[in-house]
C-alpha cells in the first residue's frame, strides 16, 4: 500500500529491484529479496535465516551509516511480506541520479583524469572509513557495478549494496564456514583463508 506504482529496473542472485513511486510521489528503489521458502528441514531452515539475517544486517547497517557516500535507506518500512503466496522481505533505498560506476567505464572514450580518479578514491575511502567506525562493518563486495555516480557536488560517488557485508562484532551468518560469499576479481586476499572471518577489517575493503 505504500507503492502507487513501480517498474522493473534489475535483478541481483537474489533480489529484484524497481523504481517505484511512493504514495507520497517520492521515487524510490524497492527491493524484494524472495527468501527460501522450503523450511521442511533443519537445513532449509537454517538456510532461510542466513538469508534473513543477510538482509537484516544490511538494513542495519544502512540505518546506522551517516556517511554521504554510502546509500541511504528509503521510506517504506523493512519487513516480511507475502508476495504472490511466497514469503520475501521488502525494503527501500533513496533513488540517486546517474548510473553505475560499471556503466560509465563501458562508455568511457577517454581515460579520466587525476582529479577524478582522486574524488573517486575520496569518496570510497570516506564511505569504508564510515562504515568501519560506526558499524564495525566491512563491505565486501566493492566493485564497478555497486558504485554510483551521481553527478552531485556533495556526494559525487556513492556505495551501493551492503548484501555480502560483514559486521564484525556479530556471528557469521554462512552456514558452510569454508564458503565465502564473493565476486571473482575483486576478492582481497586475506579472505581466500577461510578463517577470514577471525581477521577480517576495512582493509578488505580498502584493497
Amino acid at each position: 500500500p505504500e507503492v502507487k506504482d513501480f517498474r522493473y529496473y534489475d535483478a541481483g542472485s537474489y533480489k529484484s529491484v524497481y523504481i517505484a513511486t511512493t504514495a507520497a510521489g517520492r521515487e524510490e528503489i524497492l527491493k524484494i529479496v524472495c527468501l527460501p521458502q522450503d523450511q521442511s528441514t533443519d537445513e532449509a531452515k537454517a538456510f532461510r535465516q542466513q538469508e534473513l539475517g543477510r538482509v537484516q544486517r544490511e538494513i542495519r547497517t544502512l540505518a546506522n551509516c551517516t556517511s554521504p557516500y554510502v546509500v541511504r535507506l528509503g521510506t517504506i518500512a523493512p519487513g516480511i511480506r507475502a508476495i504472490e503466496g511466497e514469503s520475501c522481505f521488502v525494503y527501500s533505498e533513496e533513488k540517486l541520479p546517474g548510473s553505475s560506476l560499471k556503466s560509465v567505464i563501458e562508455l568511457l572514450v577517454a581515460k579520466p583524469t587525476d582529479a577524478e580518479v582522486k574524488l573517486l578514491l575520496r569518496c570510497l575511502i570516506l564511505g569504508v572509513q564510515a562504515l568501519w567506525t560506526e558499524c564495525k562493518t566491512v563491505h565486501r563486495d566493492i566493485k564497478p557495478a555497486n558504485i554510483f555516480c551521481t553527478g552531485l557536488a556533495d556526494r559525487p560517488y556513492v556505495l551501493l549494496d551492503l548484501g555480502i557485508a560483514y559486521n564484525v562484532t556479530e556471528p557469521g551468518l554462512t552456514i558452510r564456514a569454508d564458503h565465502i560469499p564473493h565476486t571473482p576479481l575483486y576478492l582481497a586476499p586475506e579472505m581466500v583463508d577461510s578463517n577470514f572471518r577471525e581477521t577480517l577489517s576495512y582493509r578488505a575493503d580498502l584493497y
